[in-house]
């Protein structure tokens, strides 16, 4: 990240904000700061980013004062203990961050879930973890085995990144919105400029789910 920051000649003081769609494996403590010694990371831990916001939906900050056991192997509590509370920023719902960026509310993988939603030269694009592949959003296109046919006969217009805890019925209408959002890849028009934060990739180690199409990076040519 710093190095394509430094390619951009953008310096780590001038980020304003940092956003991520939900907090689940995220260790914040060198981005953002710790308030005291950290045992693993040899002490107190200076920012990366000295004045960025950590834009946090209230409902998931609210939601990780007291974590449901089920929740508690997907969050790392211990690496929350000690950040700057300063540091984030909650905000209630859907927003316009500047220009051609925008945070969109998506509730379903998490209480607090969100997507970051680009206007680029390319398009509109969206990014979360609310599906695995592109293909996701247009299944009857996937030559994974199984997922157009599964699609088909439950006759399911999207196909969900599986591991929701909280509610499986707004994922679902989140995904719904985000592809209502974005507009079709200009490579493949079956497929839609949605960017998955966990893109699935191919992997000798889980055969037989090699994506048909993959963004590898949201394109911009401006």
């Amino acid at each position: 990240m710093l190095q394509h920051l430094a390619r951009l000649g953008i310096a780590p003081a001038d980020v304003d904000y940092l956003m991520f769609d939900h907090l689940h494996t995220q260790d914040l403590r060198r981005w953002i700061g710790t308030t005291g010694p950290q045992a693993d990371l040899g002490g107190t831990v200076e920012p990366v980013f000295p004045n960025a916001k950590v834009i946090v939906q209230r409902h998931e900050l609210l939601a990780m004062t007291q974590l449901h056991p089920l929740q508690r192997p997907w969050y790392q509590p211990e690496t929350y203990r000690d950040v700057r509370p300063d540091a984030f920023l909650a905000v209630d719902g859907s927003l316009v961050l500047g220009p051609g960026v925008a945070v969109v509310e998506t509730p379903g993988h998490v209480y607090g879930n969100q997507t970051l939603v680009l206007n680029t030269s390319t398009g509109i694009w969206a990014s979360s973890e609310n599906a695995i592949a592109t293909e996701c959003l247009t299944p009857e296109h996937s030559r994974m085995p199984g997922v157009a046919r599964w699609a088909r006969t439950w006759q399911q217009e999207v196909v969900l990144n599986a591991n929701t805890i909280e509610t499986t019925a707004d994922q679902n209408n989140s995904l719904i919105i985000e592809k209502t959002l974005v507009d079709r890849d200009q490579s493949d028009p079956r497929f839609l400029q949605f960017f998955p934060s966990s893109e699935l990739t191919a992997s000798w180690a889980n055969p037989g789910t090699t994506p048909t199409f993959t963004h590898k990076a949201i394109r911009h040519t401006a």
